[in-house]
């Protein structure tokens, strides 16, 4: 093809004391090492972009670690997270494509080549996967979104979007190489697939486009590869669907932006506004999370401002008060629960133990939009793990997954109707007057033919599982069962 001057100009002359490495030259503009004062013409933007590779590939890197960042703040489980910076090679190749017409698709590479870094994320559900497209477009400036496979109808399913820049506010100072790469080039490309549907486009690809095989078939019998890739897409649908099924068993999606509020297992701790004790501050919640999480960072400071914003709307006003919240949270639990696919800081522990503790509540606490849907994702994390209990009453639909503390309170409805209220009452746990529980117990009411009847909330699973099986005692009548995590508990 001989030279546009609309794509090559203007040119710059180069020696090989400018671009040393024969890797940052494109294909047919070699170094001569063995003659420094060999020149060879490139283009503009060539010269730009192999001057600018370095800072591409740690633009690369950055992306990367947002990504990965981000689904570690959201708990969205993700199978792996790769970014490249694009080869000059293949940098120069994309800039040499033209249109039917003969003209160059690219007619100024510069600002409309939007791939100098990419990214894939691979999660293992569909379910994943839109979270996380969900919170990429919260986080960074995006456009551009589209699944090619919606227009080729051969199997393939994939997520692409254009992303133009960081909306998360301190993350730009914290990922300075992916802030300029922002400033220089139109964008970068994100695409985000399951496991199932990586494994169809692999194989694909490497069929299709590697193969010499593939491309030695006659017409008839390439159409009859493309059929199978056809058929093995309806498989991985399938596959998809399976394994979403199988993460809503695991991690029921009781949470929704319009629901968050009902689900109330949170306890509800008493109003510490006046409490007396020192007034809370970044100096001594610094402090105490040293004290309770010591093997951990601290975590940032505006993390620590915004904990400490969030937990004083709840109330929580006091360093007393915060140890109080603090001592009911089983730490251990909450950290299994949550899984981190790497330490975290201190900070963070802190926030999902208080969104353990207060649940929806917390959420609906949370300072801004971008925090609010990162809890409510962990939100569901958290309920689906305790939400494994299950109570199937004769005449009645079986509940949905529910929550140890909602299991007793459902159980003395039960009880209290099928019989009378007094009958429900347990020493030190259930009672009609209110007055005879610990505050510290967290008390939540159930009411039965206008009679209020008061349960406490704060309780460990193994004695929540210890007046569940009490009151299933006292229905002796009444055909209830008691599931937990799909197998029975009660009766024993």
């Amino acid at each position: 093809m001989g030279v546009d001057s609309r794509y090559l100009s203007p040119f710059l002359v180069l020696s090989c004391e400018d671009v040393c490495m024969s890797e940052h030259l494109p294909s047919g503009f070699s170094a001569d090492h063995g003659n420094f004062s060999t020149t060879r013409a490139v283009p503009t933007h060539v010269w730009e972009f192999a001057h600018e590779l370095d800072g591409l590939r740690r633009a690369a890197d950055q992306i990367r670690d947002y990504l990965f960042e981000m689904s570690t703040e959201a708990s969205i489980p993700v199978h792996s997270i790769e970014a490249r910076a694009k080869s000059l090679k293949s940098y120069t190749e994309k800039c040499a494509k033209t249109n039917p017409d003969g003209t160059f698709k690219y007619e100024d590479p510069r600002t409309q080549i939007d791939d100098c870094v990419a990214a894939r994320v691979i999660v293992y559900t569909t379910r994943a996967r839109n979270d996380f497209l969900n919170m990429l477009k919260k986080t960074l400036e995006t456009r551009d979104h589209e699944n090619p496979g919606d227009l080729k109808h051969n199997g393939y399913d994939s997520d692409h979007i254009i992303v133009d820049g960081i909306n998360a506010g301190r993350a730009g100072s914290r990922y300075p190489d992916l802030s300029t790469y922002f400033r220089q080039r139109p964008g970068l490309e994100i695409q985000i697939r399951t496991v199932a549907g990586h494994a169809w486009a692999e194989y694909e690809h490497d069929v299709r486009y590697k193969s010499s095989a593939y491309k030695s078939l006659s017409d008839s019998e390439r159409l009859r590869v493309d059929q199978w890739f056809v058929e093995a897409g309806g498989l991985r649908r399938y596959l998809d669907q399976i394994f979403n099924d199988i993460d809503e068993f695991l991690v029921p999606n009781a949470s929704s932006v319009e629901g968050v509020e009902g689900l109330d297992d949170g306890m509800e701790l008493p109003t510490f506004s006046e409490s007396a004790g020192d007034p809370l501050n970044v100096s001594n919640l610094t402090e105490l999370l040293r004290d309770v999480y010591p093997d951990v960072e601290v975590g940032s400071r505006e993390g620590l401002d915004e904990l400490l914003a969030q937990i004083s709307d709840l109330g929580v006003v006091t360093v007393d008060a915060l140890r109080e919240a603090v001592s009911r949270v089983d730490r251990k639990e909450v950290e299994s629960t949550m899984d981190y696919p790497t330490e975290v800081s201190a900070v963070r522990k802190l926030d999902d133990g208080l969104l353990a503790l207060f649940a929806g509540r917390y959420v609906e606490s949370a300072p801004n939009e971008i925090k609010k849907q990162l809890l409510e994702l962990r939100l569901r994390r958290v309920d689906g793990k305790f939400a494994i209990y299950v109570i199937d009453c004769e005449g009645s639909e079986p509940t949905r997954p529910i929550t140890a503390a909602r299991a007793v309170r459902e159980l003395t409805r039960i009880v209290a109707e099928a019989t009378e209220p007094s009958v429900a009452c347990i020493e030190n746990a259930i009672a009609i007057e209110p007055d005879t529980l610990l505050p510290s117990t967290s008390p939540r009411t159930v009411t039965v033919n206008d009679t209020d009847i008061y349960v406490a909330s704060n309780l460990s699973r193994s004695y929540a599982e210890e007046l569940m099986a009490e009151l299933v005692k006292r229905l002796p009548d009444l055909d209830v069962k008691v599931f937990r995590a799909g197998d029975k508990l009660l009766p024993a």
